[in-house]
């Protein structure tokens, strides 16, 4: 149980490295070491705190929920373990979430308190306006949990029988389809990773789960621990894998820029790697410098989307490249070590416990990624847990794979159901393919296709930040911008049939107040909602 691993690892080798932050809230001031010793006073002093601010919470009830939304540092793990202590737990919102989003996850896990900090004092205001009676109350600073000043250690007795099915934070959906739903996450679910290490510890070459190669790794963490997978980077990963994650400050930009985090990999020259989204590492790989100050790295993971091939054999030219994949829902697939040699195509682990498994997806020749209910395995299968999961014994992830046409079990992920566009004659193609292809150019940021339906395909383009993506003045400078960027759409033109190819007229930009939609800062793109939002101009331009 979390609480107990750091509490006797501070007693036992109180200097062990924790994690490396930020001295500040800058990058300039430069980083420092968090020790396990420094972890457990603050964990400690949280718990002590939040019994005087909220009055202690009985054993054997069910655990108090919390709200909290912070600056993204290591106060999203103290308190995660410090509510533990305190029989409590914790909902971890998305800041970027729309206030009719948040406000829907506090009515359905009803918190008793909202959290916040100083430094971030408005980060309520929007749900307090709707309920004016929630509670809310500000967190102590880092400084002051940190502070070398001796405290009574909280006791935390459980054993692993008694604590292994208590909720301890409360993530979310990402909402693509509507609001967003939450997911509780149990001790037993956090500790698989701890039996992944185990089994890894046994694994012949070639055969240990992604996840354990980040095992006593320093690992720069792009992901937010708001995230799943940030708290997991920063809390879970640390006690059961010991991972060292790097974290970055809190005045870090959002989405992180290719030119912030080349300043990062400059000032890290001792990190063995980093967990990335693809849309960072396309960004960094634009510029030939800020590929190069990657070198010193071993390993770049992404995690959230898949990664471009042109960008993925450039980083694999010189570094490990290695897929992870999970979800909030399932949390992490089985997925293998990457093939040295195909670092796109991915292996399962089909005995895994989690019960993955590639499965033919109806007549069309591809594979879908799905989870099997097995018996016994509950910890390691948390979606069978879950409202929408509880009744079924088979759930469908949406992800489709091609099987590698020499290598069985070796599957190239070809993008997810709603990825693929059906043209009005019945042809379908991946559109993700086809915008990974045209997202090369340098003018454009984004591109969407689109097309269910109709004869041809369109593709909605956002272009690069400093080119004025919705004042042209008339047609004639809209077809100029077409006319730039068309090398990009004439390299589709020539991979894809003529039912699919790409038209001048068909090409429609975004304007600035209506950017592509992401989910959160993932980079993945949300379609359906990008799409609707220019529903009328498609209209006009078929």
């Amino acid at each position: 149980l979390l609480p107990a691993v750091i509490d006797e690892t501070a007693r036992a080798s109180p200097e062990k490295v924790f994690a490396i932050t930020p001295r500040t809230g800058s990058l300039r001031d430069g980083y420092t070491q968090t020790t396990y010793a420094q972890v457990a006073r603050a964990v400690n002093k949280l718990a002590w705190w939040l019994d005087e601010k909220l009055g202690q919470w009985p054993d054997g009830v069910e655990p108090e929920m919390l709200a909290y939304i912070g600056p993204r540092d290591l106060r999203y793990a103290i308190i995660v373990v410090a509510a533990m202590k305190t029989n409590r737990q914790v909902l971890v919102p998305l800041s970027q979430n729309s206030p009719e989003a948040t406000i829907n996850l506090i009515n359905l896990t009803k918190p008793s308190t909202l959290i916040g900090t100083t430094d971030m004092p408005s980060v309520w205001d929007g749900v307090c306006a709707a309920k004016p009676k929630m509670r809310v109350t500000m967190l102590p600073q880092l400084d002051e949990l940190y502070h070398d000043v001796p405290v009574e250690e909280y006791p935390y007795t459980k054993t692993w029988a008694e604590g292994k099915n208590d909720p301890i934070h409360v993530n979310h959906t990402s909402g693509t389809t509507g609001l967003p739903k939450p997911v509780p996450w149990t001790n037993a679910v956090g500790a698989t990773f701890d039996r992944d290490r185990e089994l890894a510890a046994v694994a012949p070459e070639g055969k240990k789960l992604a996840w354990t190669l980040l095992a006593q790794k320093k690992i720069i963490v792009t992901m937010p621990p708001e995230w799943i997978a940030g708290l997991l980077l920063t809390l879970h990963f640390p006690v059961y894998l010991d991972t060292i994650p790097i974290l970055l400050p809190t005045d870090a930009p959002t989405p992180l820029t290719a030119e912030y985090m080349d300043t990062v990999h400059r000032m890290l020259p001792d990190a063995d790697g980093g967990v990335y989204v693809p849309d960072l590492l396309k960004q960094l790989a634009k510029h030939p410098a800020y590929v190069n100050n990657m070198r010193h790295l071993k390993m770049a993971a992404y995690a959230g989307a898949a990664l471009d091939k042109a960008v993925g054999d450039l980083l694999h030219s010189f570094l490990k490249v290695q897929p992870l994949m999970g979800t909030t829902e399932v949390g992490g697939f089985p997925l293998l070590e990457s093939d040295p040699v195909h670092w796109d195509h991915l292996r399962f682990d089909v005995e895994h416990p989690s019960g993955a498994r590639v499965v033919p997806h109806e007549e069309d020749g591809m594979f879908e990624l799905v989870i099997q209910r097995l018996r016994g395995q509950d910890d390691f299968q948390p979606i069978f847990r879950l409202e929408h999961g509880k009744d079924s014994d088979v759930y469908h992830t949406r992800d489709l794979f091609e099987e590698h046409p020499d290598e069985k079990g070796v599957w190239l992920f070809v993008g997810r159901t709603d990825d693929f566009v059906k043209l009005s004659n019945l042809t379908k193609f991946n559109a993700g393919h086809v915008e990974d292809i045209i997202n090369r150019h340098p003018l454009i940021r984004e591109a969407v296709m689109g097309g269910d339906g109709r004869k041809r395909p369109f593709v909605l383009v956002q272009l690069v930040g400093d080119v004025d993506a919705g004042g042209f003045r008339d047609e004639r400078e809209r077809e100029k911008m077409v006319e730039a960027i068309w090398p990009a759409f004439e390299e589709v033109n020539k991979l894809v049939a003529e039912d699919i190819s790409l038209r001048k007229e068909l090409v429609l930009f975004t304007r600035p107040e209506r950017p592509v939609v992401k989910v959160g800062n993932k980079g993945t793109i949300n379609r359906r909602a990008t799409l609707e939002a220019y529903k009328a101009e498609v209209e006009r331009i078929y």
